[in-house]
């Protein structure tokens, strides 16, 4: 599991830093020495590395709750905040590329249109990841986001990531009309529920998945 932030350390978004050198703490180097591990055992097995983007980080790091308030009435503190936080994650990935892994997840959950407008994703947030993925030079990228993101498929889809993953709420037709539309090549992931997997029948499960198969998923997830 990836850490948890249980008390958010800075309470205005001007505030925000990043501690120096903080890829060479104790924490991450317990990461990076699992890495080294998992590659010389299994050298044939795929690493993918999970890591917080940038809006979800920034509200771990805030409260999501100020942080959302802080979009409307402190829009360019947040703005610089977001470019802190994405700075220190680049310094992050450009070292796990070291490591020699497979793939980097960006995992935005904060950034669902049940929580964030997708004007606001596209206006805030696109910039942002875009940067991201053109720093990830050595390895594959993926970006999640959570929930019903069918008001920002576009702008996934055209943020420079080999790979998006979606979930099942989102029609696999409508992101290959938006594929068609953007002449995009990004991959697509997941549309499995995780609630069929949890509660459903073989039978249920295996419907689903011959579902986003014939409808085009290109990798299956859930």
């Amino acid at each position: 599991n990836m850490p948890e932030v249980q008390k958010t350390p800075f309470k205005k978004a001007i505030d925000v830093e990043i501690p120096d050198d903080f890829t060479n703490t104790k924490r991450m180097n317990i990461l990076y020495d699992a890495i080294c591990e998992i590659r010389s055992n299994y050298p044939d097995l795929p690493i993918v590395i999970g890591i917080v983007g940038p809006f979800t980080l920034l509200g771990q790091l805030l409260g999501i709750e100020r942080l959302l308030k802080y979009i409307k009435l402190d829009y360019f503190e947040v703005e610089e905040a977001l470019s802190v936080v994405v700075e220190a994650l680049i310094e992050f990935i450009q070292k796990l590329e070291t490591l020699d892994i497979d793939a980097v997840v960006v995992c935005e959950p904060s950034a669902s249109c049940d929580l964030l407008d997708h004007n606001i994703f596209n206006q805030l947030l696109k910039g942002e990841l875009e940067y991201i993925a053109d720093e990830t030079t050595k390895t594959n990228t993926i970006l999640h986001v959570c929930g019903n993101t069918t008001q920002i498929i576009e702008d996934m889809l055209t943020s420079h990531y080999d790979v998006i993953s979606i979930e099942n709420v989102v029609s696999l037709n409508y992101v290959n009309e938006m594929r068609d539309k953007t002449k995009s090549d990004t991959l697509v992931a997941g549309n499995i529920s995780t609630k069929t997997l949890l509660l459903g029948s073989t039978s249920d499960v295996h419907d689903e998945v011959f579902y986003a198969l014939d409808n085009g998923i290109d990798i299956l997830a859930s």
